[in-house]
């Protein structure tokens, strides 16, 4: 799943991506491994959707980093 990515700090590197979805309270509900050159929006998207359909979930309200892209990603 490794691919070559742009980094943080701007370069490119082969890297892999770890999509995250946590509580409040910072334990992790669900996880998910990308290909290291995936988009954040992109990702968090398909895994939202994924979680969508979780009775469990509830009507639970989702907060992300402002570094996750743009509001219309999630439209």
């Amino acid at each position: 799943m490794a691919r070559r990515g742009k980094t943080k700090e701007e370069f490119y590197r082969t890297k892999i991506g770890i999509v995250l979805l946590c509580r409040q309270d910072g334990m992790p509900l669900r996880f998910e491994v990308v290909q290291g050159n995936t988009d954040d929006g992109v990702a968090m998207l398909s895994l939202l959707r994924a979680m969508a359909s979780e009775p469990w979930l509830g009507g639970a309200p989702v907060v992300c980093d402002r570094a996750l892209g743009n509001t219309s990603d999630f439209l």
